[in-house]
Parts: structure tokens; sequence; C-alpha cells
């Protein structure tokens, strides 16, 4: 089973920013995932009342929402636009990756959000 790991925690978001989420994936045998072709990754950023869905483009999604770097990180990229109006409280950010066909979810945990202190 795979499983992913969030590099570049942060203790505090703050609605209305962009935010970056880092991640590494490890396979079965625990070792880093280094090829992701053909493999789609989605991400939901949810309190269930306001919610973010990102998505690759293998999944459907824009390039600029999930997408992989030298690192062999998964990137996030959580855009203002969905932030706007995170109301203060943690959020779920669930992970799923399907690899021929077959579904996992591979990180659930919370985060949590400030709202913005100074309107710009």
């Amino acid at each position: 089973m795979y499983k992913a790991e969030l590099i570049n925690r942060q203790g505090v978001y703050f609605e209305a920013d962009d935010v970056v989420l880092k991640f590494i994936l490890r396979d079965e045998d625990g070792a880093m995932v280094t090829d992701f072709t053909g493999m789609s990754i989605e991400v939901e950023v949810s309190d269930f009342g306001s919610e973010s869905l990102l998505q690759n483009a293998a999944a459907g999604g824009a390039d600029t929402e999930i997408t992989t770097n030298d690192n062999n990180e998964i990137v996030v990229y959580v855009p203002a636009r969905d932030t706007d109006g995170f109301f203060p409280g943690y959020f779920i950010v669930e992970m799923q990756i399907t690899v021929s066909s077959k579904v996992y979810t591979v990180f659930n945990d919370r985060i949590y959000f400030k709202a913005e202190t100074l309107d710009w």
C-alpha cells in the first residue's frame, strides 16, 4: 500500500493565501516513488463546508494544481481564490492516487487555517 507524507507542514495557514503543500510518496516497500507516469493524483482540502478539490493532469486537472518536482515530491498548489472564505479551524487534507485502475487513499490529516488578520 502506498503512503504519502506532508514534508513542509506549517503550524498555521492563512485564509485567502496561496498554499503550497509538498508530499513524498512511498510504495508498499517504503521506497520513495520516483515515477509518476500515468498516476492520477487528487487532493481535497475540506472542513465539510468549504473545500478545494485539486487534480493533476492525469486525473483531468490543470498542470498547475498538482505537479511533481526534480526532488520527486508531489507539489500541491491551493490558490488563494480557493482558501478565501475558509473559516478558522482545522481542515482535512486527503490525497488519493490511482495506479493501474486501483484507488489508494495515501494521506488523511488535518491542517489549521487562521483568518487573515488584515484586509489587504
